[in-house]
């Protein structure tokens, strides 16, 4: 009988690491890589960030289910229907987190693509790279050729969305048909009145076309830079601009500590709100107060709340900035007589306050700078096609 410390061991297959070794030599352990097949780098801060974005939105999901408060907290932020059980609550608790901030994905490999001055020095040197080239997140331009079908789907999209609302802004039977479908009234108010837009921009929503809906910072899918809108609810529908009359969009974090600014519009609202430094640097003025739209109201010192905050955080955080500027557009078809246009991501490098002249009261102004990736793509909107002069 074999003693039991004796007891023949099973045989099992051994790992690479535990195979046998020649003698001498010391034991390698070997590092877990995720990276895939065909990339032998380490991950990149854009991954490590779009993990630790996905980590919190799972434990944020948990907490939703939980707590009712909390829930009916968000869902109020929100205009969501207050009770649903099952697939719909599940939906619910989702559409929360997807309307207070999205969790980024993965930056794909390209082949093509700009690098950055530190990187270009590295490779002129010779020097190894460890870090995978990525398209540089915020730059649309049809010299990049590296683009994903996914970002070609998304637009495609964004013409027939596009095309289904000039058509309902021209074609009154057209209208009149798609809203009596969605019991919508729409023959209230000018065709071209802000409400008669908001309307329409809300029927193509019923219609299941608006592209983009999560708020998010940095580029949008399908979108290049100098692309041209008609209307200000084309920038809503497209996910450029969520706000139909705000200047300034902003999105706040999960759980609402706080909030950055996504995009913001320069259309003539307030008089001398923007001042152009060079070609890729302009002063902003912030939102709140405005002289031409408070009527008899006394105006008041502009307040660091609301989009001013957004931005400012933005400074502080080193967050990019989409920006829209409206030009008057000569010769144009549509009934506006104006063009909003996406001149790309700008970083705001300085925020400071001062006495406005002729009120006497305090703004806020902003120094916006186009990122260094943008500085290499011209527009396709030519500034040939539209006035010098701008809606100051």
């Amino acid at each position: 009988m074999v003693p039991s410390h004796q007891k023949p061991v099973k045989e099992r297959a051994l790992s690479k690491s535990n195979q046998a070794r020649p003698v001498g030599k010391k034991k390698l352990h070997v590092k877990a890589s995720y990276a895939s097949e065909d990339e032998d780098t380490t991950f990149t801060p854009e991954w490590n960030d779009c993990r630790r974005n996905i980590t919190d939105a799972l434990i944020w999901y948990k907490k939703l289910r939980k707590d009712k408060e909390l829930r009916d907290k968000f869902s109020n932020q929100h205009k969501m229907s207050p009770r649903c059980r099952g697939l719909a609550f599940d939906s619910r608790v989702a559409n929360i987190l997807k309307g207070s901030i999205m969790v980024s994905s993965r930056p794909k490999r390209v082949k093509e693509g700009p690098l950055s001055k530190s990187k270009q020095a590295r490779h002129a040197v010779g020097k190894v790279v460890r870090h995978v080239k990525v398209h540089p997140r915020g730059i649309c331009s049809n010299q990049q050729t590296a683009f994903t079908p996914e970002w070609y789907e998304c637009r495609s999209a964004i013409k027939e969305a596009l095309r289904c609302y000039r058509r309902l802004l021209s074609d009154k039977d057209y209208r009149e048909r798609i809203s009596k479908d969605h019991g919508m009234g729409l023959e209230r108010g000018k065709p071209s009145g802000i409400g008669q837009h908001m309307r329409l921009a809300n029927l193509v929503r019923c219609l299941g076309k608006w592209v983009n809906t999560a708020k998010q910072i940095g580029c949008v899918g399908g979108i290049e830079v100098g692309d041209g809108f008609h209307w200000r609810g084309e920038l809503c529908i497209v996910g450029l601009h969520s706000e139909f009359q705000k200047g300034i969009d902003c999105i706040t974090s999960l759980n609402g500590s706080k909030i950055w600014a996504t995009s913001i519009v320069d259309s003539g609202r307030y008089d001398s709100s923007t001042r152009k430094v060079s070609s890729d640097e302009f002063t902003y003025c912030g939102e709140g107060e405005n002289p031409s739209f408070c009527g008899f109201k006394k105006l008041k010192d502009q307040k660091l709340v609301g989009g001013n905050r957004a931005l400012r955080n933005n400074m502080i955080d080193r967050k990019p900035v989409r920006v829209i500027r409206r030009f008057d557009n000569i010769g144009s078809t549509n009934e506006s007589g104006y063009k909003f246009v996406y001149e790309g991501l700008y970083q705001v490098k300085h925020c400071w306050k001062e006495i406005r002249m002729d009120t006497g009261k305090y703004v806020y102004k902003f120094n916006l700078v186009k990122l260094e990736d943008h500085l290499q793509y011209e527009p396709q909107w030519k500034v040939d096609n539209v006035r010098t002069r701008r809606y100051h």
